[in-house]
């Protein structure tokens, strides 16, 4: 954005002291507030800071911060700044690009705790960072967390709870994911997705812990699905893509169904399909991708959503990947075969 200062041009009255302010420095502090709040980057906001003293108050009162492009040194030091002039940050979104090291990530991940954003986003690139772990302190006051490690490992702390924490979002290879979860009282949003599903698992714990969740998403190789979906009595929204051709087998809680599902999203070798959406009283909105299935059993689920849409129920997604197909998967429910 090209901020262009321009004079103001009445003289000044006859007998008194030129002062001429520019248009931009007339505003109110809420305008110009929202003007920083629209550069898009946190870098941009200071560097309008050397205006003058009443841009570097204002630019301290940003509550929405995004820090990219620069080294994790900087980025630190900012930090520290905002923390000692500014109201609680509402969303913190940082981006690490792969020419700085797993040990800058991890102490820039500590400083951020600090200053205990209400959302954090933190995206790594991580191609020449090596096979460090990415370490995850507890962030107490933070209700939403969004991390992207790629290929690197993501190994929560043992430090305390996540207590404010409703949505969370990795996507990453997880180390000692059973522990992170428990740890989160509060969840109500909870999307994991294994970038290498070659190599590593999504094995998911008891869910004991977890009966405020609404909405699961899960992608990747999942292991021990059952005992999560278990305690899920409030689960209005689920979707899960299985990363390999085994069996995708949904199965019901204690009470022998889900009673206030209302959007289910399925990929992989679909299991019981007939049985689970009669399982479901409140089901609308169902989407589905056959894949690594015998044509028999394609036929047989394509009958059952047939059925189920003469009752209403709305399809929202149908694909079908035969087979011996070769494909080609991206983060989310879609595909391309070759």
């Amino acid at each position: 954005m090209d901020l262009r200062l321009r004079r103001s041009s009445p003289p000044p009255p006859h007998g008194t002291r030129c002062h001429r302010m520019d248009r931009i420095s007339a505003l109110p502090d809420d305008m110009l507030l929202h003007i920083l709040a629209h550069l898009g980057c946190a870098r941009s906001a200071v560097q309008s800071s050397l205006l003058s003293r009443r841009w570097r108050r204002l630019c301290m009162g940003l509550t929405n911060l995004s820090f990219r492009g620069l080294p994790p040194t900087t980025m630190e030091a900012a930090f520290r700044c905002f923390a000692a002039s500014s109201p609680q940050v509402s969303t913190l979104d940082i981006y690490v690009s792969s020419r700085h090291t797993a040990t800058s990530a991890n102490s820039l991940m500590r400083a951020a705790m600090r200053l205990s954003p209400r959302r954090l986003l933190f995206t790594i690139q991580e191609s020449s960072m090596g096979y460090m772990d990415i370490e995850l302190p507890c962030f107490q006051s933070t209700s939403s967390i969004e991390i992207d490690t790629g290929r690197l490992g993501l190994k929560p702390l043992r430090d305390g709870e996540f207590t404010a924490l409703e949505s969370l979002t990795i996507a990453g290879r997880i180390i000692d994911l059973r522990s992170l979860l428990n740890r989160c009282p509060r969840l109500r949003v909870l999307s994991i997705s294994h970038m290498d599903m070659n190599l590593h698992q999504t094995t998911l714990p008891p869910a004991s812990v977890f009966t405020a969740l609404e909405k699961l998403s899960l992608y990747g190789k999942i292991v021990d699905l059952g005992p999560l979906l278990n305690g899920c009595k409030r689960l209005r929204e689920l979707s899960v893509t299985q990363g390999d051709t085994r069996l995708l087998h949904i199965a019901l809680p204690p009470s022998g169904e889900f009673p206030v599902l209302e959007k289910l999203s399925l990929s992989g070798n679909i299991a019981d399909l007939g049985t689970l959406l009669n399982k479901c009283p409140r089901l609308r909105v169902v989407g589905v991708t056959f894949r690594g299935m015998a044509l028999s059993s394609i036929e047989a689920g394509l009958t059952i959503l047939e059925d189920a849409a003469s009752l209403g129920l709305m399809l929202s997604l149908l694909g079908v990947i035969p087979v011996g197909s070769s494909c080609r998967f991206s983060q989310g429910n879609s595909s391309s075969c070759l």
